[in-house]
């Protein structure tokens, strides 16, 4: 008997010399110390080890990259793994990555890595008093338009979507 299997996203891609390989969602320290990054995929994500104000989440596709900065930055927030230690280069990392206090203390963001980008979720504590959270989003040579209940991040030229932003759900 054979068995097929339907998904709704791609789990496969080209890889750069054209071979066919399995997207991945795993998370490595890259080698120049850089930050952490999803490699073995077509949508490459880029985190920083510390939110610094100057720093941001980057996630590139066939030649452009979205930037994302929490915007209330006030000091140097660490990354932390799922054990709430800062991530040194020879760890292994959990197919995630917090940072602590980024919108004051008692908050932290994770960021979890899918197929085709990122989920993130902002985690509070305890009632910080903080209603708003606020992100500064660099989208390069793309274009934002609103659709329905999302942005698209469309290529200028071909008008082809590049990205998407999902609606925010929230929930206690």
């Amino acid at each position: 008997s054979k068995t097929m299997y339907l998904f709704d996203e791609d789990v496969k891609y080209l890889s750069g010399n054209g071979a066919v390989l399995d997207k991945s969602v795993a998370l490595e320290v890259l080698p120049s110390r850089k930050g952490i990054a999803m490699t073995d995929n077509d949508v490459q994500l880029q985190l920083p080890f510390s939110l610094d104000g100057t720093s941001s989440i980057d996630l590139s596709k066939g030649g452009s990259t979205i930037s994302v900065t929490p915007y209330h930055i006030t000091s140097l927030f660490q990354i932390r793994s799922s054990t709430n230690a800062v991530l040194k280069q020879k760890d292994t990392l959990a197919n995630k990555v917090d940072y602590a206090n980024v919108f004051g203390s008692g908050t932290s963001v994770r960021y979890t890595p899918t197929l085709n980008g990122y989920k993130e979720d902002i985690i509070l504590e305890n009632n910080t008093g903080e209603h708003r959270f606020s992100f500064v989003v660099s989208t390069g040579n793309l274009r934002l338009v609103l659709q329905d209940d999302h942005v698209l991040f469309l290529d200028q030229k071909t008008e082809t979507p590049i990205a998407q932003m999902a609606p925010i759900y929230v929930y206690d």
